[in-house]
């Protein structure tokens, strides 16, 4: 799934044209969304840091000055640096056995923790 972030940017992807790719018309719920994921890739922090706090595997194409929560969720372990196409390629993708949507809503508090505890 690709979420395109303005309009602009969802006709680009939609001229792609790519048959295993979905392209949501209009915003989804992210959180669950990334709940149900198998892997999480993306240039946005929010994202990346969400899919950390449920345990989800994330994976950065940020090429950006990286915030301090960033660099230690690399250092747990929880997020993956992706700064080649050839690192990309080795990314492990293991599918859930079943999905597992957020019925949780303390997900904002436990990134929020995340973020303090630096």
């Amino acid at each position: 799934m690709l979420l395109a972030r303005t309009d602009e940017q969802r006709a680009g992807y939609t001229a792609l044209a790519n048959p295993n790719v979905i392209l949501p018309p209009e915003a989804l719920d992210g959180a669950n969304l990334i709940a149900a994921a198998d892997l999480v890739i993306s240039a946005g922090g929010t994202m990346n840091r969400e899919a950390a706090a449920l345990g989800v595997p994330a994976a950065t194409i940020y090429a950006g000055e990286w915030a301090a929560i960033d660099e230690e969720l690399v250092r747990e372990g929880r997020l993956q640096r992706i700064t080649s196409p050839a690192e990309l390629e080795l990314l492990t993708l293991l599918k859930k056995r079943e999905t597992n949507p957020r019925h949780a809503l303390h997900v904002r508090e436990a990134v929020v923790e995340l973020i303090l505890a630096q």
